[in-house]
């Protein structure tokens, strides 16, 4: 065999099935929800089938064949042959959690792994054993539909030269499987000797009813990788319609994909938690549209960089203006477009907790609707990543101990369903977390007497609601009456708080007992650049979020001092504002006439009162120092070309100390 480096491929395609688990775990859970909807059901089959296919391809044939089981199960499926089932759903779901084991453990060398292996292997075996059940008279199903299949054999060789290129070899099998069902297989050390030694050939067999034509498209990216011939009695056909010496099982080492037989044995169940696996290094997948940006500004710098040397050549100072502004924009553009690379929705993780929500919810027998808002929020892939823990342990305090029973919430006159509530936004370099619930609460007086039992405070001890909530993130500390195997609400806080504030974070807690708890974290991220509105007050510098400003206006000095409940008039509506002189105690002359701007986010709107708008300026926004990040209206800071400092304002907090502030007066 050639020496070509296939751990490359490998590491590849570990990346992508942990993808195509995911889209594959997401179409499940709206299937379980819609058991006819025949177009999840085909894109079920599809991921199966492309997952088989290049996990043979890659040598993870222990996932091939394990997934050769499920592809015929949902094959039966999508024929109707079979109907989905709560069993089926089941098994499907601890398939997937399976898959992702055997990537970091593709030899069963785990010995809990392959005891599952075996225990799910009979369960599949069962399925594909039963008797078929014709679903409806009138249906046709898909292999009796009066289509001509044709066969085709198709040469692909694989080189890292496509590892160079990021060509993403799973997108070409999962476009290859809609075209119909296909089998790969590893040529033969003589036939791959006529390679380069960096190379390997794969034959692949389709059967399909499309045309040539349709399968070019699917390897358009890559056609000098490929040959398409169409196949008779499995012999390959060529161009002039003369047959080829060699049949295709002359050529192939295994025509078909090898699935050992199975023999059902009683096994303990199967069970839910997963085997923990090897860490590897993160990937992140990047949208095309980023990279299209990155190779546009990649020309466009080479374009200045030429009419920058042209114009130093012939002295043409004008020139060397216009070209230098041009360097200036395009850097700015890089900073923001490279740091971009690195941020990824929130919506990975909302799509992992919709299947920690439905475990759970069968579990403890309880009716949980989940709503997510602003998942399309962007965070830096090492935080995402490392939120996902403390968040699933939230969410599931929040399903064990705060939402209560179908009885118990019919008792209180609410819905049977319960809420877990996911949000998320941005405000200045911050970013917003919120897990809820509408649940029972957590009751302060409950709180108190469990830490002086415990002997953390004294009986005489006079603590505010929220120092009393802060003490269920002490090491240990409980409410819960009995402790489940899912969690305990306290039990593990403090590990939550621990991981929050290593990622320079925060957690605060609101509850009102009867109503719910939400949990909020806020997390800075690492570097940022944005669009922002640069002021001043006397001798300091402040950003505000462009897009958070509604509108800029004047207003005396005196007339602020003599309006009473720190509100000014905008377009007939009252708004609260807040001075920046006096939230940060700025000692400084103060002008005859000062400058309010309008900030308007989430439908609040308040106003900023400060001394000079300076204008527009794209602020790289840095994380604060330990000195600085306990001041509470900032949440960051930006080194201006002057060697100033400008601090990002954090809006969310000044907002909601100038409403507090008109409640209090």
């Amino acid at each position: 065999m050639k020496n070509i480096d296939f751990s490359k491929f490998a590491d590849k395609f570990i990346d992508d099935a942990h993808n195509l688990l995911n889209e594959l775990e997401s179409n499940l859970l709206e299937l379980e929800q819609s058991p006819e909807n025949m177009e999840l059901i085909e894109a079920v089959f599809r991921a199966m089938h492309t997952l088989k296919g290049i996990g043979a391809m890659f040598g993870f044939n222990i996932i091939s064949e394990y997934t050769h089981h499920l592809e015929t199960i949902y094959d039966k499926i999508r024929e109707r042959l079979l109907l989905i089932d709560h069993h089926i759903v089941e098994t499907t779901f601890n398939s997937i959690d399976h898959l992702r084991n055997l990537l970091s453990d593709r030899n069963l060398e785990n010995k809990e792994v392959a005891l599952r292996h075996v225990a799910l292997l009979n369960l599949l075996s069962e399925i594909i054993i039963k008797e078929p059940v014709i679903v409806g008279n009138e249906t046709e199903s898909i292999s009796e539909k009066n289509v001509k299949i044709s066969s085709w054999y198709i040469q692909f060789v694989c080189s890292e030269d496509l590892v160079k290129r990021a060509v993403n070899i799973e997108f070409i099998f999962q476009d290859l499987s809609k075209l119909g069902t296909y089998t790969i297989f590893n040529h033969s050390d003589e036939y791959n000797d006529t390679l380069g030694h960096l190379e390997e050939m794969w034959g692949i067999i389709l059967s399909t009813d499309k045309t040539s034509q349709d399968i070019e498209e699917v390897f358009m990216f890559v056609p000098e990788n490929v040959k398409i011939i169409p196949l008779v009695d499995d012999i390959p056909v060529l161009s002039d319609n003369r047959k080829a010496d060699l049949c295709i099982n002359d050529l192939a080492s295994d025509f078909e994909i090898s699935v050992p037989e199975v023999q059902i044995v009683k096994t303990d169940s199967v069970e839910r938690d997963r085997v923990t696996t090897i860490n590897k290094t993160p990937r992140i997948s990047v949208g095309a549209d980023k990279l299209d940006k990155l190779m546009y500004l990649v020309s466009e710098l080479f374009t200045t960089r030429s009419e920058l040397l042209m114009a130093t050549k012939s002295s043409d100072l004008p020139a060397i203006k216009l070209a230098v502004e041009k360097v200036d924009k395009l850097s700015g553009q890089f900073r923001k477009n490279a740091l971009s690379i690195r941020l990824v929705p929130l919506r990975e993780l909302s799509l992992k907790f919709k299947r920690l929500i439905r475990d759970l919810s069968k579990q403890l027998s309880k009716d949980i609707d989940f709503e997510v808002k602003g998942d399309d929020t962007e965070l830096d892939k090492n935080l995402v990543d490392s939120l996902a823990d403390p968040l699933m342990h939230l969410i599931r305090n929040c399903i064990d101990h705060g939402i209560e029973t179908p009885e118990d919430r019919k008792r209180l006159k609410k819905p049977s369903a319960g809420v877990i509530r996911f949000t998320a936004y941005q405000s200045g370099n911050y970013i917003y977390i919120q897990v809820g619930d509408d649940g029972r609460g957590i009751d302060v007086n409950t709180i108190r007497q469990k830490a002086i039992e415990k002997r953390i405070i004294s009986q005489g001890s006079n603590l505010s609601d929220k120092e009393l909530l802060d003490l269920i993130f002490l090491p240990g500390f409980s409410t819960a009456q009995s402790l489940t195997q899912v969690s305990g609400r306290g039990v593990g806080m403090d590990v939550v708080k621990r991981s929050i504030t290593d990622l320079r974070g925060s957690i605060d807690l609101e509850t009102e007992t009867g109503v719910g708890t939400t949990f909020t974290l806020k997390l800075q991220q690492t570097i940022s650049i944005m669009d922002t509105l640069l002021v001043q007050t006397g001798d300091s510098y402040f950003t505000i979020i462009l897009e958070e400003v509604e509108i800029c206006g004047l207003e005396s000095h005196q007339k602020l001092c003599e309006r009473q409940n720190s509100h000014v008039e905008v377009s007939g509506e009252l708004v609260p504002y807040i001075s920046l002189r006096d939230a940060f105690a700025i000692d400084c002359h103060i002008p005859e006439t000062e400058r309010i701007i309008i900030i308007k986010r989430q439908n609040t709107r308040f106003a900023i009162v400060t001394d000079k708008i300076i204008g527009q300026y794209q602020a790289v926004i840095k994380p604060l120092d330990s000195v600085l990040k306990t001041k509470e209206y900032l949440s960051g800071a930006s080194i201006m070309g002057d060697g100033n400092i400008a601090f990002m304002l954090d809006t969310w907090k000044l907002s909601k100390h100038s409403h507090k502030q008109t409640i209090n007066s």
